[in-house]
């Protein structure tokens, strides 16, 4: 693995930069560093646990990690003197014979790109900066960008496809900073002080055994390399050899054994100190790892409240939605009724204004008709007397004239008065039922526009319900909103525990002093976890893969929902609308009947 992949800059989340990012391998040019790398790798004695659900929301924690990385390297050393990227290709795989193999991240670059789907500029500039705003879009906010920048399924797929490998490796890059966090934490001058005092101790006991063997035939217990606890029996003697040292150097000889049972004390200091680092080094492994833990239960809380908040803004985007849709058909609604409310109201007042107009026409003609009747009939009444004057004073005056002529005179003169009276009569009667007709047009028109007025208030009524649903709407919006800032703020002390958590696991882990080194099995077996962590992240990946198409088999399902519904809607709507028109055609028919009447009525 390539520690120098920790100190990368994260790049921009743009088109170019996604298409830009091929991945370069990068190696430590010095074969010091190189060493040291390998004894950081191969010192350390747990694994970290990657959690590949939270590893996405972990920018800032490797920034934090890369600076205390950075710290913990001695002060004489440079970043950009450790992790240098390579001059040539040839430098490439250029690594010792005791040294990991580089990751293959090339291999991507070298197979063959399917060509790009050409985006238009405007297009480029709205993804990145909706891209800028939030990585994780909502249904809604997909739909509603793919149809305003008209992009087809082929964009689209090509889109997801690109963030998914953004993520992806984002995810490794993560890893890899973590790993190496972990493994640079043997760095410490304190571990390497005790390497090199043990070191120096190991020489020293090898140089007073071999000086011992070779003046003596002591059997050599010398210790091992392997880390094993030394045994603290002292060597044994050669009986047959003794007689050498009786007969030789005595003095030499109790030197050699002060100087002896001086190293074997030395010796068993250091084994009690190699117990008691051991002991101490346990201890703080138990600690790193119920540190471990407890970050991974926070990044779990973490990646837990943030699905809830995407759940709920999710939910929000449904609500703004479906208020938007209510108030667009409130408003359609509103404005139907007010134009049927006008549009009958309109008619209804030009009807009862022609019905007035020809009552009041019909009523002056006829008290034209009566006022001429009474002048006739005053004028035959003022004639009457005039000739009952005339016919007395020509009787006076000529009694020789025959009554007979007279009285049939008089008897026409009554008969044309009784013929006045009669008509006078007839007229009565016309006005009257002309009179009682208007009453009657007049009381139905009262009853229309009742009826209408009735009407009316059912709609402002149910104007009201829709107005108190859209009330309700608004309430449960406004709860949502409150339960994704109860959601967002849970988050926030979340990322803060998982914050303080990860500073005092680091404060644990900077105190720990790595002094083991691991076995080739235990190599292997990392690597073995490795490599089944890899096939378990790519199987959670084909996992969220097929989540994915699952929710969009549900959008799509949903989507054809919705159209069900606005169908539904839109048949109740022009039902609605049909029988308005039933009961304007009503009123036309109403309207041509009373214009029918009022033709007979003329007629007569």
């Amino acid at each position: 693995m390539s520690c120098a992949r920790c100190f990368q800059p994260q790049q921009l989340f743009t088109i170019d930069a996604i298409l830009a990012s091929d991945c370069k391998s990068e190696k430590i040019p010095d074969k010091e560093l190189r060493h040291r790398h390998l004894e950081l790798c191969t010192s350390m004695h747990n694994e970290l646990p990657i959690n590949p659900d939270v590893s996405l929301r972990l920018h800032s924690v490797g920034s934090y990690w890369s600076q205390q990385i950075s710290k913990s390297l001695p002060m004489d050393l440079d970043v950009k003197d450790a992790v240098t990227p390579p001059t040539s290709p040839a430098d490439i795989g250029s690594y010792d014979k005791g040294d990991f193999p580089p990751r293959l991240h090339t291999l991507k670059s070298v197979k063959s790109r399917s060509p790009r789907i050409p985006f238009t500029k405007i297009q480029v500039d709205v993804l990145e900066a909706k891209f800028q705003q939030t990585h994780y879009l909502s249904g809604m906010e997909v739909y509603q960008l793919s149809s305003k920048l008209s992009l087809g399924e082929n964009r689209e797929l090509w889109a997801e496809s690109n963030l998914r490998i953004r993520m992806e490796e984002e995810l490794s890059r993560m890893e890899d900073e973590l790993r190496f966090y972990k493994l640079a934490t043997s760095a410490e001058a304190n571990t390497h002080q005790i390497k090199e005092h043990k070191f120096q101790q190991e020489d020293q006991l090898k140089a007073l055994r071999n000086s011992v063997k070779e003046n003596a035939s002591f059997k050599n217990g010398a210790p091992t390399n392997d880390g094993e606890p030394q045994t603290d029996e002292f060597p044994e003697r050669d009986n047959a050899k003794e007689v050498n040292f009786k007969h030789g150097r005595p003095a030499e000889e109790d030197e050699l054994k002060v100087e002896l049972a001086e190293t074997q004390l030395l010796y068993d200091s250091a084994s009690q100190r190699v117990k008691e680092l051991e002991e101490k080094l346990s201890s703080l492994e138990e600690k790193y790892e119920v540190a471990c833990r407890t970050v991974n239960q926070t990044f779990q809380r973490v990646s837990d409240t943030l699905e809830l908040a995407k759940t709920a803004a999710d939910e929000r985007d449904a609500a703004i939605a479906d208020q938007a849709n209510t108030e667009n058909e409130l408003h359609k609604l509103r404005s139907v009724i007010e134009k049927l409310i006008e549009e009958a109201g309109q008619k209804t007042r030009e009807e009862v204004d022609k019905v007035r107009e020809q009552a009041n026409q019909n009523i002056t003609a006829l008290l034209e008709e009566l006022h001429m009747v009474e002048k006739n009939r005053s004028q035959l009444a003022m004639e009457l007397e005039k000739y009952k004057i005339t016919s007395e004073r020509e009787i006076r005056m000529n009694s020789n004239i025959p009554t007979n002529q007279v009285d049939l005179r008089f008897e026409q003169t009554l008969q044309r008065a009784h013929q006045a009276e009669r008509e006078r009569d007839e007229l009565k009667l016309k006005l009257e039922t002309s009179e009682s007709s208007r009453e009657r047009v007049l009381a139905a028109k009262q009853n229309e526009i009742e009826q209408l007025l009735c009407e009316a208030k059912l709609l402002k009524e149910r104007l009201e319900t829709t107005e108190a649903n859209q009330k309700l709407n608004e309430e449960m919006f406004k709860r949502h909103s409150e339960s994704i800032k109860e959601a967002e703020r849970h988050a926030a002390d979340a990322r803060q525990q998982s914050e303080a958590a990860q500073r005092s696991a680091l404060q644990q882990v900077m105190h720990a002093h790595q002094t083991l080194e691991l076995q080739e099995a235990e190599a292997k077996r990392r690597i073995d976890a490795l490599e089944n962590a890899g096939r378990l992240s790519a199987k959670r990946w084909q996992d969220i893969l097929t989540k994915q198409q699952k929710l969009t088999m549900q959008w799509k399902s949903e989507a054809q929902l919705l159209a069900d519904q606005l169908e539904q809607q839109g048949n109740a709507m022009r039902a609605e609308t049909k029988h308005y028109k039933d009961k304007v055609e009503q009123l036309l028919r109403k309207l041509a009947q009373l214009e029918a009447s009022k033709l007979k009525m003329m007629g007569m």
